[in-house]
């Protein structure tokens, strides 16, 4: 007891969107600050914080190329 857990999750399962839009179920998701995104055409790499650390990136999600979060929103990660 104590320890640290890792947990893997497939970026292209996770779910990002700003904050604020219908369907919000903070019961069920994160807040996060985006850190970076990176447009690779037709989807985008988005690095993504806690919003009290954000020396290091938590999570990595995939997103369809139109993103609708840039750099330093804070989203609805699901």
């Amino acid at each position: 007891m104590g320890d640290d857990a890792v947990l893997g999750v497939r970026p292209e399962d996770v779910g990002v969107r700003p904050r604020g839009r219908a369907g919000d179920d903070p019961v069920h998701e994160l807040e996060m600050v985006v850190t970076v995104v990176e447009p690779m055409g037709n989807e985008n790499v988005v690095h993504l914080s806690f919003p009290d650390d954000r020396s290091t990136d938590a999570l990595v999600a995939v997103t369809k190329g139109r993103s609708v979060v840039d750099e330093e929103d804070t989203v609805a990660v699901s």
